[in-house]
């Protein structure tokens, strides 16, 4: 995972370090323990929380697939629009 921190500044900038740290944190929860997240209602998928964001992602053989990278505080519909279109 790569992200150009160099184009925020200021304040903007430190909480886009820590998140990236929390991402890369639970990323690595994940490919040691991938059924750590929990289930959902669109088929495959599971959830892992992460503060007001959640990581939606489903197993392949030998791989993890994120397919969402959701922000908590918007509606649930529009996620599931998004996961029944990508």
């Amino acid at each position: 995972m790569k992200v150009y921190t160099d184009l925020y500044n200021g304040d903007c900038k430190d909480e886009l370090k820590k998140l990236l740290k929390s991402i890369k944190e639970r990323m690595n929860q994940l490919k040691s323990y991938p059924d750590i997240g929990k289930k959902t209602t669109y088929k495959n998928h599971r959830s892992i929380s992460l503060g007001h964001y959640s990581i939606i992602y489903k197993r392949e053989i030998g791989k993890i697939i994120i397919t969402a990278f959701w922000d908590n505080r918007q509606d649930s519909p529009n996620l599931l629009d998004y996961l029944k279109n990508n």
